[in-house]
């Protein structure tokens, strides 16, 4: 991937690193594993030079699995060491038109119902593991599309090792002591493993619409297995004389049930449920001498100057009003374009002191903590044991393995399911459609004097009769887990930035289009004087002929800030951002960065100045009302 750098993006380079917490816990885990690797090719050296040959086969398949788990955790970490966030990114909400491209998408027409019928979309809970699993939380059915898709795998977790556990200890005291208890015993190895593995192997991905069958029948089978194994296993398996290895699958299914509790909670804990559906829409009717399309110049024109930091807003859906070549007829168009998402410092990403004073911030920093846990174990086992091997025997040898061999899974697994919320970003955008449709008609028009005048025009020009004119705009709240990844709306708000605005400006525009068929507008008033004045020229002798010089505009003085008092009416720190309740005016939007006042709370009393801005009036150089 490549990003577009520009040197007045400021914001976006003042982003801090999400991942820089969660790189400490990597690298831990990391030095951990590189630690076993030396201890463990050490300890294979002296086997090799003594011939224990099967013993140094060991420590060697020991040696690769702590270089894999190393590999995996050092690349994440080198990958995640720099965070770069350019103008391309976040990922759109729907696929995007290049400039003057005519055009929409499927998802585009999502956004555009969504903002008519002001609701945000979720799916509804599909099978039984996700009814029971929303009847729990509710909170999870406004959920984004990853974080319910991750929720439910661990809840499947809970379940699937939760069986599995209840299985094992019953299966332990059931068979302890007995002929069968290895052969048991050795069942549960690739029950779990496999069961693990299947974890591992599943993408979080959003949306991904997998089937109850598969999972309920294990669940089942499972279940069942504890119930009649005590008294079919004795029966079909064959006496065996194998050393019972209840350790490593006891291990794996304990620390993946506490992975996947913590796990649940802190997605659980870290929702945001949606506060605002509204969405600010004004119409109008319009009527000018000039085909519909020439509103488009205009739209464009005033999108571009509400540019957030002089980005070019995301374009959606561009269907320009077509006419056909027919003396009236009816026409039809829309726009849909979305600011430059601007991201919003999310609570506590990448600072452990702030994580602890959120909700689900103590079981993400808990979930990681757990995998630093596993690593450390691995290690310590490798480096006190795989020295002393040749005094164990096989059955011990292969006992030792399979556990270093599960608690490096359940490292793996632990930092897979804490990663999602590290990537959590939130960002702040304006979604703004307009549509337009009516009738238009066609005729052609001449002025001058035939008979008299030396000069005249003859145009043919479009009339748009009666066109209805509709702005619709909010203010996006969406979130995203990882820059490259979907973004999801966690609400909507009626836009700073009032239609009104734009519906007056196109109807100034449309006010002023040129036409001779009704000369009232500026422009036309504009030609008729030109025209005149070529007549009158032409009439005059060359002794009368002279120029004139055009007067000068004097430039306007730009206004000073005004300055406002008012109460604090809304302050979110997490987000980045709050509202001012003003006396005797509107609220006033500003930016936690603004306040030079530290410590500021919701009610208190503030002076403040207003400044203009591409998005509106904001708040700036905030303080406190007693302050100086």
């Amino acid at each position: 991937m490549s990003f577009d750098f520009n040197t007045k993006d400021q914001l976006f380079s003042r982003y801090p690193n999400p991942y820089k917490t969660e790189n400490w816990f990597l690298l831990g885990v990391s030095l951990l594993n590189l630690a076993g690797v030396i201890v463990l090719f050490l300890n294979a050296r002296a086997y090799l030079r003594n011939g224990e040959h099967m013993l140094f086969g060991m420590c060697m398949v020991l040696t690769v699995l702590f270089l894999f788990v190393l590999g995996r955790t050092a690349i994440r970490l080198l990958t995640q060491l720099r965070f770069v966030f350019g103008r391309g990114y976040p990922a759109g909400l729907a696929p995007e038109l290049n400039a003057g491209v005519i055009g929409h998408s499927k998802q585009a027409d999502q956004l555009i119902e969504l903002m008519r019928h002001q609701t945000i979309p979720f799916s509804e809970p599909q099978g039984p593991v996700e009814g029971l699993l929303f009847a729990l939380f509710r909170s999870l059915l406004v959920a984004p599309g990853a974080v319910r898709e991750q929720a439910k795998q661990h809840f499947e977790s809970l379940l699937i090792h939760g069986a599995l556990l209840l299985s094992l200890l019953s299966s332990w005291l059931l068979f302890s002591g007995s002929d069968q208890e290895g052969v048991v015993s050795v069942l549960y190895l690739p029950l779990t493993g496999l069961s693990l593995l299947t974890v591992l192997q599943r993408r979080y991905a959003a949306q991904q619409q997998t089937s109850a069958f598969p999972f309920m029948l294990r669940l089942i089978g499972l279940i069942g297995f504890a119930i009649l194994g005590p008294v079919l296993v004795p029966r079909v398996l064959p006496h065996a004389d194998l050393t019972p290895m209840w350790t490593p699958p006891l291990i794996l299914l304990t620390g993946t049930l506490l992975n996947a509790g913590l796990a649940l909670y802190a997605l659980v804990a870290q929702l945001d449920i949606p506060t605002s559906t509204s969405v600010a829409c004004e119409e109008t009717r319009l009527t000018m001498n000039a085909a519909p399309g020439q509103l488009w110049t205009e739209i464009n024109q005033l999108f571009k100057e509400n540019w957030f930091e002089g980005i070019p807003n995301r374009a959606y859906a561009n269907i320009t009003p077509e006419i056909a070549g027919e003396i009236r007829g009816r026409f039809q168009g829309y726009i849909l374009e979305e600011t430059q998402p601007e991201p919003v410092h999310p609570s506590g990403n990448g600072e452990p002191g702030r994580l602890l004073q959120t909700r689900f911030g103590p079981a993400l920093l808990a979930l990681n903590g757990l995998a630093v846990l596993a690593a450390f174990s691995a290690f310590l086992s490798a480096a006190i044991l795989s020295s002393s091997l040749s005094d164990f025997k096989p059955a011990g040898v292969y006992n030792f393995v399979l556990c270093l061999l599960a608690l490096q899974m359940l490292t793996l697994h632990a930092l897979r399911s804490g990663h999602l919320l590290w990537s959590r970003m939130y960002f702040r955008s304006t979604l703004i459609w307009i549509e337009t449709q009516g009738t238009y008609q066609t005729a052609d028009f001449q002025v001058g004097n035939q008979m008299n005048s030396h000069f005249s025009s003859r145009s043919s020009v479009t009339r748009t009769e009666d066109a209805i004119l509709r702005v619709w705009m909010a203010d996006l709240y969406t979130v995203c887990f990882g820059k490259e990844n979907q973004r999801y709306l966690v609400s909507l708000a009626p836009s700073l930035v009032k239609p009104a605005w734009y519906l007056r400006r196109l109807e100034e525009f449309a006010r002023n289009q040129s036409s001779v068929a009704a000369p009232v507008s500026t422009r036309d008033l504009e030609h008729t004087r030109t025209m005149s004045g070529f007549e009158a020229l032409a009439k005059q002798t060359p002794d009368q002929q002279s120029l004139q010089q055009n007067q000068i505009a004097q430039p306007e003085q730009c206004p000073l800030p005004t300055i406002g008092h008012g109460r604090i009416k809304l302050i979110q720190q997490d987000r980045g951002f709050g509202f001012i309740q003003q006396q005797g005016g509107p609220d006033m939007y500003f930016r936690v960065q603004h306040l030079e006042t530290q410590d500021l709370q919701a009610g208190a009393e503030v002076r403040f100045e207003i400044i203009s801005t591409q998005r509106g009036s904001e708040a700036r150089k905030i303080r406190a009302l007693n302050e100086q």
